[in-house]
């Protein structure tokens, strides 16, 4: 279950309380994380803001992802809590793309 959010003033910085909380996700296995190298055809089907969309197939599968990518620490850790509304695309889990992570989502 994941805890309600409640930022920590005091000794945690913005970045470090979200890079903090990703982390422990991460280890606890809240979020899965997926080698980007698993993902194949990519191709960028959009851009805007700070963050370029990617579409590509799952390993040697018919499965498609939305990957978005240059995304902060927070973006990651609130879109978890969304992820079981029914009108939102999924979230799956984490890749990195070029040293930053990066989020994957159900797309096909």
């Amino acid at each position: 279950m994941i805890r309600p959010f409640t930022f920590p003033y005091g000794s945690y910085f913005y970045e470090e309380y979200y890079a903090d909380r990703l982390n422990g996700l991460l280890r606890d296995k809240m979020i899965d994380q997926y080698d980007s190298r698993d993902l194949i055809n990519s191709k960028i089907i959009g851009s805007g803001g700070s963050a370029f969309v990617y579409v590509a197939n799952w390993k040697s599968t018919s499965t498609k992802y939305a990957i978005k990518k240059s995304v902060n620490n927070k973006e990651v850790c609130l879109t978890i809590r969304a992820n079981s509304h029914e009108n939102i695309i999924q979230f799956r889990g984490v890749t990195k793309l070029e040293g930053r992570v990066t989020m994957m989502y159900a797309y096909i």
